[in-house]
């Protein structure tokens, strides 16, 4: 029963069977649009904020349309097209969520969660601290700690951990690099430990994940 007017740069969510129509005010108009399935995919988009819809007149585009074109040249290819799509998606799920979820404001609860996200988006491959989070917003550890598992359902450590291991999965399907090297470019400097994490986030190692989605790299 809402209206909304989409502008350049301008995004919305729909959750699945929600009924709704769009179209040109007027002229032609380009859009990007990507739907995606799956058993728990929307227990996880709740788990992440999305659990209405969402509507957001402005956002930072920039990442989020490098990896629409990623998914775009994924989804061409005849044999992984899958499982690299479902890589990048994930990835470009989260990204959305930083641009649609959290405004800016360092002044308001979604401030303090959205520096640290942003920080560890970028910086994941570092060693990062809960105190150097909380630090970016000048609270304490407990007080940031407190927040950001009220807004994302998970503790710091944790989203550093499934942010590492999201960008893993996409450099075990898209590349041919060691795993080794694979563990230490997201920010693992020993092997077997890049291993122990990644099995206890996906249930398989990372040689295993990389054999069963079609190579044996």
């Amino acid at each position: 029963g809402e209206e909304f007017v989409q502008t350049k740069g301008s995004a919305f969510y729909l959750p699945p069977s929600v009924p709704h129509e769009y179209y040109p005010a007027n002229g032609n108009w380009i859009t990007n649009w990507i739907v995606f399935r799956g058993e728990f995919a929307g227990q996880m988009l709740a788990n992440l904020g999305f659990d209405s819809f969402r509507f957001s007149p402005e956002i930072n585009t920039q990442k989020p349309a490098q990896l629409f074109e990623r998914i775009l040249v994924a989804a061409a290819d005849p044999v992984n097209c899958g499982e690299k799509t479902s890589a990048l998606v994930y990835e470009y799920i989260l990204a959305m969520r930083t641009a649609m979820l959290f405004p800016d404001s360092r002044n308001n609860v979604g401030g303090i969660t959205r520096q640290a996200l942003l920080y560890i988006d970028s910086r994941y491959m570092e060693d990062i601290t809960a105190e150097t989070l909380a630090g970016l917003s000048g609270v304490s550890v407990q007080h940031f700690c407190r927040v950001f598992k009220a807004e994302t359902s998970m503790r710091p450590l944790e989203y550093i951990a499934k942010r590492r291991i999201s960008q893993a999965k996409s450099l075990l399907l898209n590349t041919d690099s060691d795993i080794g090297d694979i563990g230490k470019q997201v920010g693992y400097e020993d092997r077997n430990y890049f291993s122990i994490v990644f099995k206890k986030l996906e249930g398989v190692s990372p040689r295993e994940y990389r054999r069963s989605r079609g190579t044996g790299l």
